[in-house]
C-alpha cells in the first residue's frame, strides 16, 4: 500500500475488506499527519474597509498601516507612480489601482533550514465591477533571493457572482479560488513576490486595471 506525502491538513482514509464479496465489519484506519506550515498567513489581523469587492471606501494602502500590522513583515515595491497601492480588507488585501500595478511581497522564510523545496497556496479572486465589468487577471509570482518558482504567471478568471454571493464570503471557500506553486532552492533569505499583472499599466485601455485580492498564504516544505 502506497500513499502520498502529504502536503495539506491531517488526513485518515479507512481500508475495507471484502471476503467472498462480503463487506466486513471491521476497516483499517490510515492516519497521515499534515504538513508544518512555515507560512501561514490568513491576514485576519487587517480590518479595513468591506467585505465586498467592488466597494473601496475604508480600504487602507500598505504606507498607512499601523506599526503593528508593518512588523508583521509584508511588503510592497513602489509602482511607476512611486505609491504602492496594496490596500487591506477586511481579512485580505487587494492589489492594484488603475493605471498601475502592485506587487506583495512576503517575509523572508526564516523557518528554512539549509535549502529546501516549499510548496506555496494561496487564494486569489480578480476584481469586477457591482456592474459586471472586468478587470485583467494576471498574477505574476517570483522570488527575492534564492530559489526558482516552478510557473511564474496565474490567469485569476474566477469571476465573483454577486447575486449568488451577495457578501462576497462564499467565493473564498470555492476550490478554484485556491492555486499553487512549487519553489525550488529556497532557503530562509527567500521572500516570495505576488504581482497583479505590472507596475504601469498606462496605455492599456481597456487592460489599464489588474486588480487582484489576495488571501490564506500557506508555505510548507517538501522534503
Amino acid at each position: 500500500l502506497l500513499i502520498n506525502k502529504n502536503s495539506g491538513s491531517a488526513r485518515t482514509i479507512y481500508l475495507n475488506f471484502y471476503l467472498d464479496d462480503v463487506l466486513q465489519s471491521n476497516s483499517l484506519p490510515i492516519h497521515q499527519a499534515g504538513a508544518t506550515a512555515i507560512l501561514n498567513e490568513d491576514f485576519n489581523w487587517l480590518r479595513y474597509g468591506n467585505v465586498l469587492f467592488y466597494e473601496t471606501g475604508g480600504e487602507t494602502i500598505i504606507t498607512n498601516w499601523s506599526a503593528d500590522e508593518t512588523a508583521r513583515g509584508w511588503t510592497s515595491s513602489p509602482s511607476a507612480d512611486n505609491s504602492r497601492p496594496v490596500y487591506a480588507r477586511q481579512g485580505f488585501v487587494k492589489l492594484g489601482k488603475t493605471n498601475y500595478g502592485a506587487d506583495l511581497i512576503s517575509p523572508k522564510l526564516s523557518q528554512i533550514q539549509g535549502t529546501k523545496n516549499v510548496l506555496v497556496k494561496f487564494k486569489a479572486v480578480p476584481y469586477m465591477t457591482a456592474g459586471g465589468t472586468k478587470d485583467d487577471v494576471i498574477l505574476k509570482v517570483n522570488v527575492i533571493g534564492p530559489g526558482t518558482v516552478g510557473i511564474s504567471q496565474f490567469e485569476i478568471t474566477n469571476w465573483p457572482d454577486y447575486a449568488a454571493d451577495p457578501n462576497c464570503t462564499e467565493i473564498w471557500k470555492n476550490p478554484s479560488t485556491e492555486r499553487s506553486f512549487l519553489i525550488t532552492g529556497a532557503t530562509a533569505e527567500t521572500q516570495i513576490r505576488f504581482l497583479g499583472g505590472d507596475f504601469d499599466l498606462r496605455g492599456r485601455e481597456p487592460k489599464n486595471k489588474n486588480r487582484i485580492f489576495l488571501d490564506d498564504v500557506v508555505v510548507t516544505v517538501q522534503e
